[in-house]
């Protein structure tokens, strides 16, 4: 019977997959934590730490939900690896881990451990006969001083974590209350996105390449503006990398390319001399299946010459997948679409 009880609580308590207390079992050790900081005459610091893989969805879809698995075991056995008495490690839940760190006396601890996770984690993991290439960003929040109840600090800490993809993943970020008015903002832009297309609220500019030897406009590239009803003028720099994470990007750039190549075709049929207009691609755009015969409905469509389409492809983006990528722009070239690989070097 007794063993029978505790197969019971392991599964209510642990996960399953990583040998790792879960998201249940964590929270109630923090609430203990905290409960037991306000019975204490010196208030001690307690720090949570979320960790999230950044490419956790990109090795699942390619690889397959094996691979996916065996990623998670290792990366939690390498993160148990780094724990230290009276630090706790918890799978949060998907690709997401928790730490909580006891009586921290100096932030540098937190930044310390922070260093030594991503330098485990931030690599490639042999799996078979594969190495999968990933890395980590973690947000990390304080008690007290970010706050005294369970469900703000948790939220903190998946603030922090955000904050710190968006600087570029592979980071650690402490939780300050600015964030959560950059959290606030990406899910306005988010919102807002979501409608933008259906209100006509892009616009496409034509920015001139000239050949300052011949005196000529040798082609054009086309830039992407959005100018929301409700946020007024919002930078690319800002919505771009939202519309990628949240999938809208594919919609975006379809209507971008359907547009441009309607100008394309409007300004060749009235004579004008130019070589062609260059479109930014996403990788997002590159990894869908679907994307070459978009393609090449579009140029259907609009009855445009592909010889006057230039796609400028991010060399960050061509090396990530280079089997993929190669195939793909190859395919590409076939349809008699200029290639341009963009920031080279």
């Amino acid at each position: 019977k007794r063993n029978f009880e505790e197969e019971i609580n392991k599964l209510k308590y642990y996960d399953i997959l990583t040998d790792t207390p879960n998201r249940k079992l964590f929270i109630n050790i923090w609430e203990n934590e905290i409960i037991k900081a306000r019975y204490m005459e010196k208030q001690t610091k307690h720090a949570v730490l979320l960790i999230d893989l950044d490419n956790f969805k990109e090795i699942n879809d390619t690889l397959g939900h094996d691979y996916g698995d065996e990623l998670l075991k290792n990366v939690a056995n390498l993160i148990k690896a780094t724990m230290k008495e009276g630090n706790f490690v918890s799978r949060a839940g998907g690709d997401e881990f928790f730490i909580l760190m006891r009586n921290i006396e100096d932030y540098s601890e937190i930044s310390g451990l922070c260093i030594k996770l991503q330098s485990l984690l931030n690599c490639a993991i042999r799996i078979d006969d594969k190495h999968v290439y990933t890395s980590a960003s973690i947000g990390i929040t304080i008690f007290p001083d970010d706050g005294c109840e369970t469900s703000i600090l948790l939220k903190n800490a998946d603030t922090a974590m955000y904050s710190a993809k968006n600087n570029g993943k592979a980071k650690y970020s402490f939780f300050n209350k600015k964030m959560t008015y950059i959290v606030v903002r990406r899910a306005e832009i988010e919102k807002g996105l979501r409608g933008a297309l259906e209100n006509n609220e892009f616009e496409i500019y034509y920015q001139p390449q000239i050949d300052i030897i011949n005196n000529r406009v040798k082609g054009f590239e086309a830039l992407l503006r959005w100018n929301s009803v409700k946020l007024g003028r919002v930078t690319p720099a800002e919505f771009i990398p939202v519309a990628e994470k949240s999938g809208l990007i594919m919609p975006i750039g379809d209507w971008i390319i359907r547009t441009v190549c309607l100008q394309n075709f409007l300004w060749k049929s009235k004579g004008y001399s130019y070589d062609t207009i260059a479109i930014n691609l996403s990788a997002i755009q590159l990894q869908n299946d679907k994307f070459e015969e978009t393609l090449k409905n579009i140029i259907n469509e609009t009855r445009i010459n592909p010889k006057f389409i230039e796609l400028e492809i991010t060399e960050s983006i061509f090396m990530k997948d280079f089997e993929h990528s190669i195939k793909l722009l190859t395919i590409i070239r076939d349809l008699g679409i200029t290639i341009a690989l963009d920031d080279f070097g």
